[in-house]
């Protein structure tokens, strides 16, 4: 029997897992990829910035942050949650979600990891 007949396909794999040096090359000049999601998290928690917010606004950030880290690829550790993801998993509007993604790219969390783009975010 041959692969066609069995409905397996003998084509090479398209979604080739990308090179080490193509991760790197991906992330901006003056950032830096952190080791893993609990890395980016203490942080993210331990930064001034994130630590002069509001009581209210340190908890959306937190919460959202985690949504995003938690959705990170192991191996890339980018991440591509869309707004619509982060608002049904913590209950936050689409607003509020997109104003602490928007803080979190403008601020200290841009020097720690890279969120990777996506059209949803």
């Amino acid at each position: 029997m041959t692969a066609a007949a069995a409905g397996v396909s003998d084509a090479p794999v398209l979604a080739v897992a990308p090179s080490k040096a193509l991760i790197l090359a991906s992330v901006p000049r003056g950032m830096r990829r952190t080791p893993d999601q609990q890395a980016f998290l203490r942080a993210l928690r331990e930064d001034p910035e994130v630590l002069g917010l509001r009581y209210d606004g340190y908890g959306n950030l937190l919460r959202v942050t985690q949504v995003i880290a938690w959705a990170a690829d192991w191996k890339t550790m980018c991440s591509r949650p869309t707004i619509a993801g982060i608002c049904a998993r913590i209950g936050l509007s689409k607003a509020t979600a997109k104003r602490w993604v928007r803080w979190l790219r403008e601020h200290c969390a841009c020097r720690k990891l890279h969120p990777c783009r996506s059209s949803g975010m």
